[in-house]
């Protein structure tokens, strides 16, 4: 809750800005790394992650589309970076690992599944549920 709390209040702006200051790193905001570097390593000390699997939990706690993909072309992680973050945060009981139709990805919170037809992507119900609502269209790829 603390983490959503954090992007909620002033970080917001930040993050929805991130990557496009042309003084500043460039990339997407849907990177946590970047639009939110404090709060990374805040959930990396907490839970003895990484700060690349903080990351990746970080997306899957507070976006709708965190497809294998989408999370690639957000954070430029290569294939052998993003297989070592997953590994380890699947090692532990914040994420479950397992296949849903849709998806896109194989790790998920340990929560409901609501499994939404076509346009919208299916999606966890624990992740983000006060930024979004079942009617609200979400880029799958």
């Amino acid at each position: 809750m603390r983490a959503l709390r954090t992007v909620l209040d002033d970080e917001l702006a930040r993050a929805l800005t991130a990557g496009t200051d042309p003084e500043g790193p460039a990339g997407y905001a849907q990177d946590p790394a970047l639009s939110v570097p404090g709060l990374v390593t805040e959930v990396a000390e907490a839970h003895g992650l990484s700060e690349d699997a903080a990351v990746l939990y970080l997306q899957l706690l507070a976006l709708p589309d965190p497809t294998d993909r989408n999370r690639a072309r957000w954070t430029g992680w290569k294939p052998a970076r993003a297989k070592k973050a997953r590994t380890e945060l699947a090692a532990t009981g914040l994420v479950v690992e397992a296949k849903r139709a849709r998806a896109g990805r194989t790790l998920f919170l340990p929560c409901g599944w609501l499994d939404l037809k076509s346009p919208p992507c299916p999606w966890s119900s624990g992740s983000a549920d006060s930024t979004r609502s079942r009617s609200t269209p979400a880029r799958c790829r």
